[in-house]
């Protein structure tokens, strides 16, 4: 549930002046009530159809009918809320479809999502974890939207993903395999082929004319790694004679086959610098070795100058 939705509802019965001063003035009573709407939020049940109860802060109740000057029980039985919402004692009471309505615009989100997850993937079950997987609501929703896979909500879901990350956190070799959500590249050169690259992207060098913006792939999305196993290894070369540095940038793209780093979808995650010995000799003999390693948490480029034998390992914090 969005609790925004939640929190319309509120300002469409005590108006939006009376509850945010609620808010400001008697923030300890504004904060007990929503946690008692989490904990109401978490057992609406598609096939219930009881009413669900709701303690209202005295503080709320006196505030709007002193600065309104009506009771809240006749505001109620007067509202548009009047059929499905009722008000007796300290109490409000709400048919279920009040509650069951404040979903709809996040689980058509969620179950949207993930559908584009799963698009095109040999995915042949959904694990439901976190506070919101606890919910019966979504729970029905996911299974509905994807009768074809084994939905899966572990007992104590709102905490497993706590749990999953002290397992982790005290044995990293738990997770042995990841799929990518990102087709992971270098940023390089070509040799420019007239007719093929655009003229914008033409730059001379001692290697002669190239093409830059390259998105060079090392792996694709969708791909499932090794964890801790270096993928694809590929030689990039000094593109000038005089060249001291190399710098590796690292990309990462939505599309499956980007073909610049510039393009919409790509994203510069970070560099990897190393200084390399400059040569005369022919540049395309000067091969810098570059690999990518993915964690559990982050990605590990390593770089090796062939030549002077020198390495260099950096990691890039991007979760994908």
């Amino acid at each position: 549930m969005d609790d925004r939705e939640f929190k319309n509802l509120l300002v469409d019965i005590f108006g939006k002046e009376t509850y945010n001063v609620f808010k400001k003035s008697e923030t300890e009573d504004w904060l007990d009530f929503w946690r008692d709407f989490e904990v109401k939020k978490r057992s609406i049940d598609p096939n219930n159809d009881s009413r669900i109860n709701m303690k209202l802060p005295l503080s709320l109740i006196n505030m709007y009918e002193e600065r309104c000057k009506s009771k809240l029980a006749v505001a109620i039985d007067t509202s548009k809320y009047r059929k499905s919402i009722s008000f007796s004692g300290d109490k409000i009471k709400c048919l279920p479809t009040v509650f069951q309505v404040l979903f709809n615009n996040s689980i058509d989100n969620t179950t949207g999502l993930v559908k584009t997850l799963v698009m095109g993937a040999n995915i042949k079950a959904i694990l439901m974890v976190g506070g919101y997987s606890e919910s019966p609501m979504l729970q029905e929703a996911v299974k509905s939207a994807f009768p074809e896979l084994d939905i899966i909500i572990p007992t104590g879901a709102s905490s497993t993903v706590l749990r999953g990350a002290l397992v982790y956190g005290h044995n990293p070799k738990a997770i042995s395999e990841r799929k990518l959500r990102y087709t992971y590249g270098v940023k390089a050169t070509h040799k420019f082929e007239k007719g093929k690259h655009p003229e914008s992207k033409r730059k001379t060098y001692d290697i002669g004319d190239r093409c830059g913006d390259i998105f060079d792939k090392h792996v694709e999305k969708n791909a499932v790694v090794k964890v801790g196993e270096p993928q694809t290894r590929r030689p990039y070369h000094p593109l000038d004679r005089n060249q001291t540095k190399a710098i590796i940038s690292i990309f990462a793209s939505e599309q499956m086959n980007p073909t610049y780093t510039d393009e919409v979808g790509c994203k510069h995650i970070g560099d990897v610098t190393f200084d390399i010995p400059s040569s005369s000799a022919d540049l395309t003999f000067h091969n810098v070795w570059v690999s990518l390693t993915f964690s559990g948490t982050e990605t590990i480029v390593d770089a090796e100058d062939e030549m002077s034998g020198k390495q260099v390992k950096a990691s890039v914090n991007f979760l994908g």
